[in-house]
């Protein structure tokens, strides 16, 4: 009973942080997998940045699948157990701004054609601040015990918050949202995640590592499995929220 109460209690507190007037007054950038200026990596994208090097591409404004006729097909392939595949695009410079925000939404539906070849996928928000680098990562580890793991920034791993994240269905939408936050002493908190509109409050935090870059970026990865077969994820509607 004493942790159902505790449970009931951390999820009205976080649902109340979320409800702020601050949260329904935040900023948005819609339609991010459509823009021009994504970059990628893969070697960057594995263990130490040094992972093996998978092949891939990138194809915008795809018309179906989709939601809204403008969706974007990411792939990940090649012949090295798994490699991964990293696309990343910045999303705010002002130091301003960057320096004024301090909750962050990633926002996104995804589509699958293969659900038994992704080992995971991984959904992330970077923040670069006051000389701190605050890295909110966010995957649905699929072939690994099938939970939603988020990343420990000191210690570059991957840490399951216990919430379950089954194998996403084939040729089906799925909804990931991550909610955020940036604390005044830039620790990380990572507060909810929702996955096809069921909402689990994490509630969690990290600490931050030093960077000299600064600015607010936007990841998707996807993660190959041990034989490293060949599929594509279909990106569409993805928002990033500030405020």
């Amino acid at each position: 009973m004493k942790n159902k109460i505790v449970a009931f209690v951390i999820a009205i507190f976080g649902a109340l942080a979320l409800s702020s007037p601050a949260a329904a007054q935040a900023n948005a950038m819609n339609q991010i997998e459509a823009m021009s200026g994504w970059q990628v990596c893969s070697a960057c994208a594995g263990v130490a940045g040094k992972g093996p090097v998978a092949s891939y591409w990138l194809q915008q404004h795809v018309g179906s699948p989709s939601m809204n006729g403008n969706s974007s097909q990411y792939h990940i392939g090649g012949s090295r157990p798994y490699a991964d595949v990293l696309w990343h695009r910045d999303m705010i410079k002002n130091a301003s701004v960057n320096n004024n925000t301090h909750y962050l939404t990633y926002d996104a539906y995804f589509y699958v054609a293969d659900s038994s070849a992704p080992q995971a996928i991984e959904f992330d928000l970077n923040q670069f601040v006051n000389g701190r680098s605050l890295i909110f990562g966010s995957q649905c580890n699929i072939r690994a015990g099938n939970h939603v793991d988020v990343w420990d920034n000191v210690h570059s791993r991957w840490i399951s918050t216990g919430i379950y994240c089954a194998t996403p269905a084939a040729y089906k939408w799925h909804h990931w949202v991550l909610q955020v936050q940036r604390m005044p002493n830039n620790t990380l908190r990572y507060v909810s995640v929702t996955m096809d509109g069921q909402t689990h409050y994490i509630n969690s935090y990290w600490a931050s590592t030093g960077t000299g870059w600064t600015g607010i970026t936007v990841n998707f990865q996807l993660d190959g499995n041990y034989r490293q077969q060949a599929y594509s994820v279909w990106v569409n509607k993805l928002t990033m929220r500030y405020q």
